[in-house]
């Protein structure tokens, strides 16, 4: 299927600096240019092997806390989690994700065990009147096991199904609080609950001896996989990390078979079935953690991916255009999406080339802070509401209100008459929260990510478009 990405700014200058390219050599871009850099007919403009964005103001106002570098050890500090398909290729990034499933895990894996232990071997004592006991119909001191208590009282043990199946249903089908914190760790402890809930039931039915031998070995193992993860010469997804897995369980399984089996406290089958048992889980998550840390496996089938880069300088789209490495892939235009009487022209003609009515990623990078000086609080609102009408996704960086005062500082000193609108913006503070509640008013949008701050004091908001059902 044909994908088509927009990438809106305007900022012709700032592109030096944007996600468009990631230079060769790693090394950070230099400070931009200046407009006369940028323009000039001297043939030194050095945003010519980037994609050239959509302007809506000239560059002269550029100001230098406009455009700050995204790269892995860049402006973000430590955050890197923009890049995922990069990430995993660092062992730590993988060593520290599988310390903190496995902690997890082992946190269920132990609170289950718990639940099942109880269900097993903890006795209670009989409810009895006073009166029962002076008559000697009843001694208090008599017990009985919690499994007889339950297959007396079946209620308990069809109530847990209810709790676990309405429990599992909701996380199911609620997706956005499992996506934020600390939502997901409170719908997490939620459903462990459940979950240990209805196995301890199950347990009152059943000799579970084997089964908590099993969960006992799996917990261990999780243990020893989350302490071996913070060693840093074998990685935990290499093969000798699934070799070790084995190994603990191998370990652990003999350990306890050598004190159970003599003793007949557990039959001799019933260990090796709960040998086995980890084994098994234990293989399976291993494979579930390696396919999910394997990159995406390369299609057959070759995907066009098209880009469509727009910028209000004809001057800066004919010099892109003439040094586009990928002609077939890349297309710029002139274009004002601001424009009320042809709004967004040559990007629908672009996706009707396509038999396209959206794209599937649209780029705002450092616009938003342009289009509101230059448009004012109304001009802010008609552009968010233009770019979502041409993108399912969209990915904005909001410039912070500081960058405001600055650029309309720089502009003085150029001794240039203010922006229109500065002094009358109603809509200013915290711009990232500002354009979130915009988009997000009414359902329009929805927030699926925010990506760190950089050391600039912005921010990296992905939305995802909510469009009516057709």
């Amino acid at each position: 299927m044909t994908q088509g990405k927009v990438s809106v700014s305007n900022k012709s200058a700032e592109n030096i600096n944007g996600l468009a390219e990631v230079p060769a050599n790693n090394v950070a871009p230099t400070a931009p240019p200046s407009y006369e850099e940028a323009t000039g007919t001297d043939g030194k403009k050095r945003c010519l092997q980037t994609s050239p964005t959509m302007a809506t103001q000239a560059a002269w106002a550029h100001d230098t806390c406009s455009s700050p570098v995204y790269s892995s050890g860049g402006a973000y500090n430590g955050d890197t989690e923009m890049l995922t398909a990069l990430s995993w290729d660092d062992q730590n990034v993988r060593r520290s994700f599988i310390r903190k499933v496995y902690s997890i895990l082992l946190t269920q894996l132990l609170v289950t065990l718990a639940v099942v232990a109880l269900f097993t071997f903890r006795r209670v004592r009989r409810s009895y009147h006073p009166i029962h006991f002076y008559l000697g119909k009843l001694n208090p001191l008599t017990s009985e096991p919690v499994k007889d208590y339950v297959q007396a009282n079946p209620g308990w043990y069809w109530a847990s199904y209810v709790v676990f199946f309405v429990t599992y249903l909701t996380l199911a089908c609620c997706s956005g609080p499992r996506r934020y914190f600390p939502w997901n760790l409170i719908l997490l402890g939620i459903f462990t609950l459940s979950m240990a809930y209805v196995t301890g039931m199950l347990s009152s039915y059943y000799n579970t001896k084997s089964v908590i031998l099993c969960l006992g070995i799996t917990a261990l193992v999780c243990l020893s996989v989350t302490l071996f993860s913070f060693q840093t010469k074998i990685d935990i997804t290499s093969c000798q990390g699934v070799l070790f897995v084995l190994v603990m369980v191998l370990l652990f399984s003999g350990l306890f078979l050598v004190v159970l089996i003599p003793f007949q406290y557990i039959p001799w089958l019933h260990g090796i079935y709960a040998v086995l048992g980890a084994i098994v889980f234990t293989m399976d998550l291993s494979v579930a953690f390696y396919k999910h840390l394997q990159p995406c496996e390369p299609s057959d089938e070759p995907m066009d991916v098209h880009f469509l880069c727009c910028d209000i300088d004809a001057d800066l789209i004919d010099k892109a255009q003439a040094s586009n490495p990928f002609p077939k892939s890349i297309s710029y235009v002139t274009s004002d999406i601001m424009d009320s009487s042809d709004p967004g022209g040559p990007i629908r003609n672009f996706l009707d080339g396509f038999n396209r009515s959206t794209f599937d990623l649209g780029f705002c990078m450092s616009i938003t802070m342009w289009i509101h000086l230059n448009h004012g609080d109304q001009g802010l609102i008609d552009f968010l509401n233009r770019v979502t009408k041409f993108c399912d996704y969209l990915l904005i960086e909001p410039q912070p209100w500081k960058c405001y005062r600055q650029a309309a500082r720089r502009l003085r000193k150029l001794g240039r008459p203010d922006f229109d609108h500065f002094h009358t913006l109603s809509i200013r503070g915290n711009m990232a929260k500002r354009i979130t509640s915009m988009l997000t008013h009414g359902g329009n949008a929805k927030l699926i990510h925010r990506f760190g701050t950089t050391n600039w004091g912005r921010s990296l908001l992905l939305f995802q478009v909510n469009r009516p059902a057709k």
